[in-house]
């Protein structure tokens, strides 16, 4: 297991948000990707936040597209998101997902 408090983050790879709690997959410095977690947003240096929140284009790293649905006027897609139990797999709105990862899960 991996202590938060100790180990240095080497990148943010994707956010989830579960009712007003940000969460963010963490790729820890040294670690394998196997080793990645959820994290807090408040357990993360606020500069990585806003650093991972500027550049951010939507989720493609850490999440799977499982199914797409049309509900009131608007394209969601199921995902399970990477580590987390799937009973936590949530419909997101089509804007939180990358365009990459959209045109993979369309073509498959």
């Amino acid at each position: 297991m991996i202590d938060a408090e100790i180990c240095e983050v080497e990148a943010l790879l994707a956010k989830w948000k579960q009712g007003k709690t940000n969460w963010y997959l963490v790729k820890w410095e040294g670690f394998l990707d196997g080793e990645n977690m959820w994290v807090k947003k408040d357990g993360i240096d606020l500069e990585l936040v806003k650093e991972f929140e500027s550049t951010y284009q939507g989720n493609h790293l850490g999440v799977r597209l499982l199914k797409k649905r049309v509900r009131r006027g608007k394209v969601e897609y199921l995902v399970e998101w990477k580590g987390r139990p799937k009973r936590e797999n949530s419909w997101e709105k089509e804007a939180t997902i990358s365009r990459e990862r959209i045109i993979e899960f369309e073509a498959s």
